[in-house]
């Protein structure tokens, strides 16, 4: 008789519970997705989904037909994006989250000229930070007064002497950054901005309609890119050094830091033995006749002082792969504040991608 008492309190509790849990936060989204010039079903775009935080709670993958079903979790209003090689990327589209129902999605993919790749770092902060590059396709030389604007912000820039642009401060989500020029073709990229990450852009335009390699994207963190800025106003400013550039080193293969240093004026570059020195010539600072050996600077450390040969050797035996920028001043009159140690004659700096 006990058991048979207890069990309508039991059903009763039960019911409690349920009625105390919370709702289902599930989201069944399906769509398509479409090239924007065909009409034809894209197959193997790939579809991201984003919070009201621009953090990522799903992915899923269009079929041959263009189709895509995924379920996400989550209680705020959601952002979708579809990407494919050979497109840029789709407009976001917002959807109201809604368990109880599923959402339909048409998305749109425009064919584009441009390879566009991401790669995120972590980083700090919750704004994000754009720095970029604008060069000629065709000469590679970098193009001065392009408009660079985001989109729908009301946020533009001019490109400085070495084709350099700036966004310090954005407020995070997806954006549509172009670029503009009165003698080239424009070129758009769509970046999912997100809080404390810092966007390298490399834009390559041409005269002309012929189909080129567009904008490159390159994530980073903030403090890797801020700490790279010195170095790329003492390029704008025209300070008397010789700088060697990414690109530079990926045109020829990515050799050692020795091989980029010969061919520079007043410099003297031997490799004996895979053994590498170099000395500058012309220092009005020594005795006549006499050569200036430099001094070593890595991401803004010393690491090899002007009297140590082995030191320098073993780094100018490193490749290139790794370095973003190196600058080279032969002469004491030119060094900026951050080499002008005492003692320090002329100067190599080198300042990786990663920093450190």
């Amino acid at each position: 008789m006990r058991h048979v008492a207890l069990k309508p309190l039991f059903l009763c509790a039960l019911g409690l519970l349920l009625a105390m849990a919370p709702p289902l936060t599930a989201q069944s989204i399906s769509g398509m997705v479409f090239d924007d010039d065909s009409g034809r079903a894209v197959a193997g775009a790939s579809i991201q989904v984003f919070d009201a935080t621009f953090a990522e709670v799903g992915r899923g993958q269009s079929d041959l037909g263009g189709r895509f079903t995924l379920t996400v979790s989550s209680t705020s209003q959601l952002v979708l994006v579809a990407a494919r090689g050979g497109y840029f990327s789709s407009a976001p589209a917002e959807i109201d989250f809604d368990p109880n129902g599923t959402a339909t999605v048409v998305l749109t993919l425009r064919p584009l000229q441009a390879a566009i790749d991401v790669v995120e770092r972590e980083g700090e902060g919750q704004t994000s930070y754009v720095l970029g590059r604008v060069i000629d396709a065709t000469s590679g030389q970098p193009i001065l007064s392009a408009r660079v604007s985001v989109v729908g912000r009301e946020v533009s820039t001019l490109t400085a002497t070495q084709g350099r642009f700036v966004f310090r401060e954005l407020e995070p989500g997806p954006v549509t950054i172009r670029v503009e020029h009165l003698s080239f073709e424009p070129q758009e990229s769509f970046v999912i901005m997100r809080p404390g990450l810092a966007y390298d852009l490399s834009v390559r335009m041409q005269a002309d309609a012929l189909q080129i390699e567009g904008i490159t994207v390159e994530v980073r963190s903030q403090n890797t890119v801020r700490r790279l800025e010195p170095v790329y106003e003492r390029m704008d400013r025209g300070v008397t050094a010789h700088f060697k550039l990414r690109q530079d080193f990926q045109i020829r293969g990515n050799p050692t830091i020795g091989a980029m240093l010969q061919g520079l004026p007043s410099t003297v570059v031997t490799n004996r033995g895979g053994r590498w020195s170099v000395r500058f010539r012309g220092n009005t600072r020594l005795a006549q006749g006499s050569d200036c050996s430099p001094s070593l600077w890595v991401d803004g450390i010393r690491v090899v002082r002007s009297e140590d040969a082995a030191g320098l050797a073993e780094y100018l035996s490193l490749s290139t792969i790794d370095v973003e920028i190196m600058e080279v001043y032969p002469r004491p009159n030119t060094l900026p504040p951050e080499f002008n140690d005492p003692g320090t004659l002329c100067a190599i700096g080198i300042w990786t991608r990663r920093g450190g």
